[in-house]
């Protein structure tokens, strides 16, 4: 379930429902803590994908917003790069982000544990074992 709730992106309010989905994941990956096992794993790395995906928003978004208000007033833009890389890497991330969550949420609904999580923030030192 965590891993379905990054989904949310799709909700088309730029970075608001990236905000909700990040944040619905992690508070639904950390519901599994007291859960053992795999479930309990996968949730932290559900988290930790959901905290990464939310530190990569604040700065590529945050970025080009300081690229734009450095650069943008000075001279007109004429054309969208340099100034437009981070909005663009962030878009990249979302797209990977979508294929990602769909990918993960079926392995563990397969009940597989999950590999790649983006940094381990929830899931340092835990295992996918009983």
């Amino acid at each position: 379930m965590p891993w379905f709730l990054g989904l949310l992106v799709l909700t088309l309010v730029p970075i608001l429902s990236t905000v909700v989905a990040s944040v619905a994941m992690i508070v639904a990956g950390l519901s599994h803590r007291k859960v053992p096992g795999l479930r309990r794993y996968n949730g932290a790395k559900a988290a930790d994908w959901g905290l990464t995906y939310l530190l990569a928003t604040v700065l590529l978004c945050g970025g080009h917003v300081v690229l734009l208000g450095l650069f943008a007033n000075e001279d007109p833009v004429e054309s969208f790069f340099p100034l437009g890389i981070p909005i663009t890497t962030w878009a990249l991330v979302t797209v990977f982000h979508l294929v990602y969550c769909v990918y993960a949420g079926v392995r563990a609904e397969k009940r597989r544990p999950i590999g790649f999580s983006g940094i381990p923030f929830f899931s340092r030192g835990l295992s996918a074992g009983p």
